[in-house]
């Protein structure tokens, strides 16, 4: 009987040897690893037992980014929870890319961040569409099928005139960039000083574009999107440029066609000219005869020259009106109320100035 309870009690005794030693082990065998939210690596969680001999090791971190030339440090916060530090970095790591943590100048671990399962993203369009463009161009609109990385889209777009020369200051340095709010639409300005006569950048520097040449937009491949993944293709989009257009868009000239009752047609304005792809989207309404807005889709064709509105509902017999805000402009910058390009001091009455202009239709 006793050497039953001695075999016993040295089972148990091995039983919570074993338990304390896998305990331990388990402890030991953290790893750093990687915080993600969003499908976006937004931290570092470093165990403390990487970390020995230090009241507060905070003091003593650094991430780095590993590249091929010169390691660069990453810019962030450490803060101490719990049983481990984590490293948040002012914008989330970089996907296909490695980071080396490092304990008082020693590396203790790297991580990896692995490249994102999602499709490449795409230039899906580019503003305007037509290749013949006038002189005074003030815009232009990239359209992509993901959020990209913003703060330095002018290092991935280049104008080369006649195929050969680089040119240089031709779209505005702006912080910040002037993306859509879901991030996958970028307007570019190209210099109002420069495009404005008798303006100093103009005098100085002349306009950034020049009549009758040949350019070339190029947007490079190495652009990424939000997610780190590179552009699926570069693209090429090549246009002449026409004398200068100094003239407001003439409303009375616009014309269009009436949808049938009781049908989900579209509503067709005909401008005659090219007109501004963003602002095609933002500054028209169209509203009932007791003014409530009329909800729907709009589709821009054409060369920006024909709008078209097919309604969620079908058109329901009544008067209607066509709202456009006087901001509303053409390639130029010129809207429904004066010409970009003016003398302020000459003729500075001109235009209706009324916030609005509207045509008018009927269904019946």
């Amino acid at each position: 009987m006793i050497r039953k309870v001695r075999i016993h009690c040295i089972q148990i005794f091995l039983i919570i040897l074993f338990a304390s030693f896998t305990s331990c082990q388990t402890g030991k065998s953290k790893t750093v690893s990687v915080v993600w939210k969003n499908n976006k690596a937004v931290a570092i969680a470093i165990p403390l037992s990487y970390l020995k001999d230090s009241e507060d090791p905070t003091k003593h971190l650094a991430v780095q980014l590993i590249k091929s030339e010169q390691p660069t440090n990453v810019l962030g916060e450490f803060t101490i929870s719990n049983d481990q530090v984590l490293f948040e970095p002012l914008v989330p790591l970089t996907r296909n890319l490695e980071y080396d943590i490092l304990f008082h100048n020693e590396s203790v671990a790297t991580v990896a961040i692995p490249p994102s399962d999602a499709p490449a993203p795409e230039l899906l369009s580019l503003y305007p569409t037509q290749d013949t463009i006038p002189e005074n161009l003030l815009k232009i609109y990239l359209r992509f099928s993901q959020p990209m990385e913003e703060g330095h889209s002018l290092s991935f777009v280049t104008v080369l005139k006649n195929d050969r020369d680089t040119m240089k200051g031709t779209f505005l340095d702006l912080q910040p960039e002037l993306w859509s709010n879901d991030g996958t639409m970028l307007t570019l300005w190209l210099d109002p000083g420069r495009i404005k006569r008798e303006l100093i950048p103009n005098l100085k520097l002349g306009a950034p574009l020049i009549t009758d040449q040949h350019y070339t937009l190029l947007i490079s491949g190495n652009w990424k999107s939000k997610e780190g993944i590179l552009l699926k293709s570069s693209h090429r989009k090549e246009f002449i440029t026409t004398l200068r257009d100094d003239q407001s868009p003439q409303i009375k000239q616009w014309t269009s066609i009436v949808p049938a009752v009781a049908s989900i047609d579209p509503l067709t304005i005909n401008f005659k000219e090219s007109l501004d792809y963003g602002l095609l989207n933002d500054a028209v309404l169209i509203t009932d005869e007791r003014n409530t807005s009329i909800n729907g889709t709009i589709t821009i064709s054409n060369e920006e020259r024909t709008f078209q509105f097919v309604p969620e509902t079908q058109w329901k017999p009544g008067n209607y009106s066509i709202t456009f805000e006087s901001r509303l402009e053409d390639l130029s910058g010129n809207n429904l109320d004066h010409p970009f390009d003016r003398d302020l001091k000459v003729n500075a009455e001109v235009g209706e100035r009324n916030g609005v202009f509207k045509m008018s239709f009927t269904i019946r």
